[in-house]
């Protein structure tokens, strides 16, 4: 999370839930995730609701419920 724009094949999240133990994170979305918060901390409102539906759209493992909820 310091350094967003490193290159990364996959993000491996911990999901708390026995079925589904862990769940794969689109770096891509993360980083969407990410400038969401930047963009939300600054004020931009606005600005931070697009990059959430951006991070949204990318993540494809629908079985990433801690990052859905995050979002």
């Amino acid at each position: 999370m310091a350094h967003p724009s490193s290159p990364a094949s996959t993000i491996v999240e911990f999901q708390g839930d026995p079925k589904h133990g862990i769940a794969l994170i689109e770096p891509d979305a993360m980083r969407a995730m990410l400038q969401a918060n930047d963009a939300l901390i600054s004020g931009h409102e606005a600005e931070s609701l697009r990059w959430l539906s951006r991070a949204e759209s990318l993540q494809v493992d629908t079985s990433a419920v801690v990052f859905h909820r995050s979002i």
